[in-house]
């Protein structure tokens, strides 16, 4: 099987709390809409990563963890077998798509997805956060370990958030990893390098 990106009006079958709690939130905020004197646009982020995000939270994004365990010399272990498939979205082109959000003057009629249409894989992403780190292959470890309810392929279809906002990313991934990696010596006090991965 091909993993495709996932549209907007696909059915939502939340497989963890998670899941179920994004999902609820939109509920809640439709429904006060409903009576408020405002309303409400609902923007579907995929994964945001990007300078500004914590590196001490292990709630935080994967890609923060990852940075972070790296610069302190320590392995990254990646669950399964590092083919799980998320769709990264830099910080910048996310701000983007809110501020292009509240210019829409119309309502929004249904949640629109924000993230780059383009999966990359666990794995690959770890090995270029390690490149750029300026850490070896061994610096990355596939653990076969899993969470119960995380989704094999998770990537939106972003076709939506170009026809109703006029929004595209342009951030590629390679370029926000050079920028989070920068970011994160800054703040961890390491000499800070703008080699390319």
């Amino acid at each position: 099987l091909k993993p495709i990106a996932t549209p907007e009006d696909a059915p939502a079958r939340p497989s963890s709390v998670y899941a179920a709690t994004k999902l609820m939130q939109e509920h809640l905020l439709l429904q006060a809409a409903e009576v408020a004197p405002w309303s409400v646009a609902v923007l579907r982020l995929q994964n945001v990563y990007g300078p500004g995000q914590s590196l001490n939270n292990p709630y935080t994004g994967v890609l923060s963890i990852f940075t972070r365990a790296l610069l302190a010399g320590r392995t990254v272990n990646v669950f399964e077998d590092g083919q799980i498939t998320r769709d990264f979205i830099f910080i910048d082109d996310a701000v983007d798509a809110l501020v292009k959000t509240s210019d829409v003057r119309r309502k929004l009629d249904g949640p629109v997805n924000i993230g780059t249409g383009r999966g990359i894989t666990i794995l690959e992403a770890a090995e270029i956060l390690a490149a750029q780190a300026g850490r070896g292959a061994d610096a990355v470890s596939v653990s076969k370990k899993f969470r119960t309810g995380d989704v094999r392929h998770a990537v939106a279809d972003v076709r939506r958030a170009s026809e109703i906002l006029d929004w595209k990313p342009t951030t590629t991934f390679r370029e926000g990893v050079v920028r989070l990696v920068d970011w994160a010596k800054e703040e961890l006090g390491e000499p800070s390098t703008s080699a390319q991965c």
